[in-house]
């Protein structure tokens, strides 16, 4: 069972993301891109991208010790996010650096 949530504060307002779509996942070039809305028509257009020079991949080994598996981070990462909500213009959020992506598998 998964259970996905995102919550984004913006300008003293609260909004809770339930659904989502990702168009992009790739823990290789560590970019990622996904869309997702929630009960109130907002939708959020989020895009992160790490940086291929200063990507960390480190070696985990799994709670239960039957293997290793591969994580990787960027934690200056760049990163696009563009609010839409119900009759306003579109509101975009940027950063250049600081924002933090981490994935595991592919």
């Amino acid at each position: 069972m998964m259970s996905r949530t995102a919550v984004l504060w913006h300008d003293g307002e609260k909004y809770t993301f339930r659904k989502f779509s990702e168009s992009v996942r790739d823990s290789r070039q560590l970019s990622w891109k996904l869309e997702c809305g929630d009960a109130r028509g907002a939708r959020l257009e989020v895009r992160v991208s790490g940086r291929e020079r200063f990507v960390h991949r480190l070696p985990y080994v799994k709670t239960n010790c039957s293997g290793r598996f591969e994580v990787a981070n960027d934690s200056l990462a760049l990163a696009r996010i563009v609010l839409h909500l119900p009759g306003r213009a579109p509101t975009e959020l940027t950063t250049d650096s600081g924002a933090v992506l981490e994935m595991v598998g592919s």
